[in-house]
């Protein structure tokens, strides 16, 4: 593809180019440890250029998808794990897949162990 730009002015014209991914944070259990009857992890998603594609965003445990819940003006994700009684002192695998809007993509595993 091609730009065309007129400046009637002067002035001054920037092309930027998007080609920096995501990131992603594991913001709670900050060890990675849930304990007692915690269940709830909480994930930083942020991009400083196009913005996060979150109808892309994958969310997954143990390879199944979940469901979670997105907080785009804090750029947060949620996700509450089942609560499997009497399964503690077991871990299971967060996977978490996020894409910015220029298509530069970031995918991060957790390991998240209940106590």
């Amino acid at each position: 593809g091609f730009l065309l730009a007129r400046l009637m002015n002067g002035g001054l014209l920037a092309v930027l180019k998007d080609s920096v991914s995501p990131v992603i944070r594991l913001l709670k259990p900050k060890n990675g440890v849930l304990k007692n009857k915690e269940r709830k992890i909480e994930l930083e998603i942020s991009d400083k250029g196009s913005g996060i594609d979150y109808s892309l965003l994958s969310v997954t445990i143990d390879g199944r998808k979940v469901p979670y819940e997105v907080r785009t003006k804090e750029d947060k994700v949620l996700v509450e794990l089942e609560d499997k009684d009497g399964q503690r002192n077991r871990s299971v695998r967060l996977y978490i897949r996020a894409e910015d809007k220029t298509g530069n993509h970031y995918e991060k595993d957790y390991s998240i162990l209940f106590r």
